[in-house]
């Protein structure tokens, strides 16, 4: 089991730009499916004009039932007493940074997977 945790010291500079790339936009795209734990987080992109970079992170969402957990999340996030609320932890399979190359000539799609370190792809 994987969390982001494991990733930012293990790729610190591929987890920045993952943070930088779900930071950059307000909406994210969550992909999941009915009684099925995978899931996907995709943030937001630019137009294609002005693309830079965008990020999804993929894996196993389980949901968190320790009051213990759920009163210190809830309590870090200032979720009101009275409201109630679903809490998941999610266990990484993939994290995937995709940027366009400095010279604007190529896509660069990296990704992280537990135990396999970084790959690097290049499409032009």
């Amino acid at each position: 089991m994987a969390s982001f945790a494991d990733l930012e010291p293990a790729e610190p500079e591929l987890a920045a730009r993952v943070l930088a790339a779900f930071d950059a936009h307000g909406h994210k795209v969550l992909a999941t499916l009915r009684r099925d734990p995978r899931m996907a987080l995709h943030s937001d992109s630019d137009e294609p004009a002005d693309f830079t970079a965008d990020a999804k992170v993929s894996g196993r969402a389980a949901e968190v039932t320790g009051e213990e957990v759920r009163a210190r999340f809830a309590a870090t996030a200032e979720v009101p007493a009275d409201q109630p609320f679903e809490l998941f932890h999610v266990e990484l399979e993939q994290v995937v940074p995709t940027a366009v190359s400095d010279d604007r000539s190529a896509l660069v799609i990296s990704s992280w997977r537990p135990g396999r370190g970084v790959t690097r792809t290049e499409r032009t």
